[in-house]
């Protein structure tokens, strides 16, 4: 449901930034080009070139427009796909490995947290040294990225990085996201909305270019080159897909730091008296939402006539 959400409103963007989107396109044909006129040599394209009359050289450009915007299309339509890929959800099969990549995690996130929990210790008696400060920080921001919930883990750096955003709300506030998100979603700011769905759809932009750099490995029946071409491109994009990720997963927490009330206002729910008892509201509140149950004890919240009351200057 997540994902859905996502891929109807990156269609709402497309248009914007279609040129950018179609520059990656650009690149991988040129490209491919450019290797064929390296085994075959630039004399034979250019006397062809040269050789076409104005009506073929238009039918070329119009044949060469249409070959970036299909292929275009094509990427744009797998991202979503490829992303969820590169996120770890793995099926048969992939499913043993990705069973093993997760146990491997779980192991090495424990050793983390164990060495953690020591240091944070010491420091409350501010017992560590500049070196062990330095490491505490650093487990401090890496733990960060793992879902506190084994249960929540991929097998990927990037998925657990975005599934630790995803586990946020609901480790914080209670408010499971596939539920909460996108009636929040329609109660932000247009401002807040604008970045949060810009980064979305820079993520989403890196994905793209990601699999075009692994799309050039189909030259390698021109030039075997292409294939090692391809992966190093491969591993030089794959690093905004973690930055833009994790600046995607940082929005989506703040979104829900600064305007989860919203939604209890929206709902008419009583607000939690208190961040003591937060957790327990939020799970009342997505509990009602998801199946319509609630305790008998909740009353909708309306506001009174003084609270619409203007103020007096």
């Amino acid at each position: 449901m997540f994902s859905k959400f996502w891929e109807k409103l990156t269609e709402n963007l497309t248009q914007e930034w279609q040129a950018r989107i179609m520059a990656p396109a650009f690149a991988f044909w040129t490209g491919g080009l450019f290797l064929y006129a390296l085994r075959q040599g630039w004399q034979p394209l250019i006397d062809r070139v040269a050789a076409w009359s104005p009506a073929e050289g238009i039918v070329a450009i119009i044949a060469a427009l249409g070959i970036l915007t299909i292929s275009t299309t094509f990427v744009t339509q797998f991202s979503i796909p490829l992303l969820r890929f590169l996120q770890g959800y793995w099926h048969a099969p992939l499913a043993g490995l990705a069973v093993s990549r997760v146990n491997g995690i779980n192991r090495k996130v424990k050793e983390k947290e164990e060495r953690w929990n020591w240091l944070a210790q010491r420091k409350a008696s501010n017992e560590l040294g500049a070196a062990q400060l330095h490491e505490y920080a650093l487990l401090d921001a890496n733990l960060a990225n793992f879902p506190v919930d084994e249960n929540w883990r991929l097998p990927t750096r990037l998925g657990n990085l975005m599934r630790a955003a995803e586990e946020y709300p609901h480790l914080h506030y209670g408010l499971e996201i596939n539920i909460a998100w996108p009636r929040l979603w329609l109660l932000l700011p247009a401002s807040t909305q604008q970045e949060i769905g810009r980064a979305r759809h820079n993520l989403d932009r890196a994905v793209q270019t990601f699999m075009w750099a692994a799309l050039f490995a189909s030259w390698a029946f021109i030039n075997p080159w292409a294939l090692m071409i391809a992966v190093l491109l491969a591993l030089m994009f794959y690093q905004p897909i973690l930055q833009t990720g994790g600046a995607y997963g940082e929005l989506l927490k703040a979104a829900f730091d600064l305007h989860r009330f919203k939604l209890y206002e929206a709902m008419h729910w009583p607000r939690p008296e208190s961040p003591h008892n937060e957790v327990r509201s939020g799970q009342s509140l997505i509990n009602y939402l998801y199946r319509a149950e609630a305790s008998k004890k909740i009353k909708y919240d309306f506001p009174t006539p003084e609270d619409n009351t203007p103020p007096r200057p």
